[in-house]
């Protein structure tokens, strides 16, 4: 574990319990003691170093110190709008997402999705096992972000959701008018918005709604790639450029 996570009911307290399950984990697993200092992330995206100061009845009280944030990220936020895969692949697409710093992530119902939602209480139980993934991640990665995981929605409602400038790129199974990912980012907005489909691709209804939107296609080379790997290509091909754009030269 690289950081901690603090609960949304955390409100600011110099010294904060912990869960009994993060307790578990730092005294049993990770064998720590009074004395033991890691970072903490509150979930508005304050930095703590939590140092554990008591231990009773196997909780463990921390005593918070804001960091200073030396290295701030002001880097361009990335949403990611992913088609919803069937089996467990999203689960995987969850936590690539919270790796690579997305900061808001939609999970969406297209046109060819498999999965289907009946009812609100499949949903919560979806979303609750992926708000765990979520932590997990952040925990493991040390993002300093915690990714923003949206309600399950139709994909006009999401792409209809947008309400402030960005750049939208979808990353499409067919080349059709592709432009080069490096022109299309090169003076992206602060805001770039992905959208990923899912087995089968988008849908021709749905391409002609992201292209009335402004969305750019991109094509992610020749090969067919399964939809799990087609999310860890992009977001990783999409955070090189943005990371490196001020020295990349188009010519």
């Amino acid at each position: 574990m690289k950081q901690l996570l603090l609960p949304d009911s955390y409100n600011g307290e110099q010294l904060y319990s912990l869960s009994k399950d993060d307790s578990h984990y730092l005294t049993r697993v990770q064998r720590r003691d009074i004395g033991y200092s890691l970072s903490i992330l509150s979930p508005k995206g304050t930095l703590y170093i939590g140092t554990i100061v008591d231990i009773v009845n196997g909780i463990c009280t921390l005593s918070l110190t804001k960091e200073n944030d030396t290295d701030k990220d002001n880097k361009t936020e990335i949403i990611l709008f992913q088609a919803i895969p069937k089996g467990k692949k999203i689960d995987l697409m969850i936590r690539q997402a919270v790796e690579t710093g997305v900061s808001q992530f939609y999970p969406i119902s297209a046109e060819n999705s498999i999965p289907r939602f009946n009812n609100n209480g499949d949903k919560e139980k979806k979303r609750d096992r992926w708000l765990k993934i979520v932590k997990e991640a952040s925990q493991q990665s040390g993002t300093k972000k915690i990714t923003e995981l949206q309600p399950i929605q139709s994909f006009k409602d999401a792409i209809d959701s947008i309400n402030e400038p960005f750049t939208g790129l979808f990353f499409h199974q067919v080349p059709i008018g592709n432009a080069p990912l490096h022109n299309s980012l090169t003076k992206a907005q602060k805001v770039v918005v992905i959208v990923i489909g899912p087995e089968g691709g988008l849908s021709p209804k749905e391409v002609e709604l992201l292209q009335n939107h402004g969305f750019i296609p991109s094509l992610l080379g020749t090969n067919i790639l399964r939809a799990e790997t087609a999310t860890t290509f992009a977001l990783g091909a999409v955070n090189m450029i943005l990371n490196e754009k001020d020295n990349w030269i188009i010519k």
